[in-house]
C-alpha cells in the first residue's frame, strides 16, 4: 500500500511539470517547470498572503527576435493561464499572464532579465493588478551559447516580498530548434543549489564508505584478538 502510495505521489509530481515553447521559423524558446507563487500586498498593519500554482495553461506566445531594455537580443514569452488555489471555482475566474524576457549578453552568455505577473481578482481575493521583477533581484538562471539549463527550484523575487517560484526547471532559449522538444545531446547547465548539493553528496559518501571501512577492520582486529587469546587458553 505505501508503495503504491509513492508511486501515486510520483506520478503526480511528474505531471505538475508543464511544457512550454516559443516559435517564429524555429522554436527558439522552450521551457519545462512546475510553477507556483506567492502574493503579497499591505492590508492595514498586517501583510496578507495568496497561493496559487499554475494549472489550466490557456495560450503561450513570445518572441525570437526581440530587444531588451539595455538593447540585446531578447527572447521572450507570455503565458496566459488559470491559477489553481483552495478558493479556484470555474468559467469565472479571469487568466493571469506570466512573462519572462531572457537577454544575450554579447560574450554568448545569456539569463533571465526581466519578468512580471499580471493577476485579476478570484474568491477570497479581491485585488487586481501587475508585480514586476524585484530592483534587487538576480536569479541564478541562464546558460552559455547553446547550453540548456536546469534547476530543482528557482524564485523570482516580485513586488512587495512576492515570488513566483518555478521547480524542477528546464529551459533553454536563443535555440533554433526543429521540434518542440529538448534534444537527445542537448548540454546542461546546472544553478549553483543543484552544483553545490552535487558536490556534497560525493563527500558525504566517502565518509560514510570511510568510516564503514574502520568498523570492519577494527571488527577484524578484535576478532584476530579473541582468537589469539583462545588459541593460548587451548593451550
Amino acid at each position: 500500500m505505501l508503495a503504491k502510495l509513492l508511486l501515486l505521489g510520483l506520478i503526480g509530481y511528474t505531471a505538475a511539470v508543464q511544457h512550454f515553447s516559443v516559435k517564429d521559423d524555429k522554436y527558439c524558446l522552450i521551457l519545462e517547470a512546475d510553477i507556483e507563487g506567492e502574493l503579497k500586498w499591505p492590508a492595514g498593519n498586517q501583510t496578507e498572503t495568496f497561493k496559487w500554482k499554475l494549472d489550466q495553461t490557456k495560450s503561450t506566445s513570445g518572441s525570437c527576435v526581440g530587444k531588451s531594455a539595455a538593447g540585446l537580443k531578447a527572447n521572450s514569452i507570455e503565458i496566459v493561464f488559470l491559477p489553481f488555489d483552495k478558493n479556484a471555482t470555474s468559467s469565472t475566474d479571469q487568466p493571469w499572464i506570466l512573462t519572462m524576457e531572457f537577454e544575450k549578453a554579447d560574450n554568448g552568455t545569456y539569463d533571465v532579465s526581466s519578468w512580471s505577473l499580471q493577476f485579476q481578482p478570484r474568491k477570497g481575493f479581491m485585488h487586481s493588478g501587475q508585480y514586476k521583477k524585484s530592483a534587487d533581484a538576480s536569479p541564478d538562471f541562464g546558460a552559455v551559447d547553446k547550453n540548456g539549463f536546469k534547476c530543482s527550484d528557482i524564485g523570482l523575487a516580485l513586488d512587495h516580498d512576492s515570488v513566483v517560484s518555478l521547480k524542477s526547471v528546464r529551459a533553454v532559449a536563443f535555440a533554433s530548434y526543429e521540434k518542440d522538444e529538448f534534444p537527445a545531446g542537448q548540454i546542461y547547465e546546472v544553478c549553483r543549489l543543484d552544483s553545490r548539493t552535487s558536490d556534497i553528496v560525493p563527500i558525504v559518501v566517502g565518509a560514510a564508505l570511510a568510516g564503514l571501512v574502520v568498523v570492519v577492520l577494527i571488527a577484524y582486529l578484535v576478532g584476530r584478538a579473541r582468537a589469539k587469546r583462545q588459541g593460548y587458553a587451548s593451550v
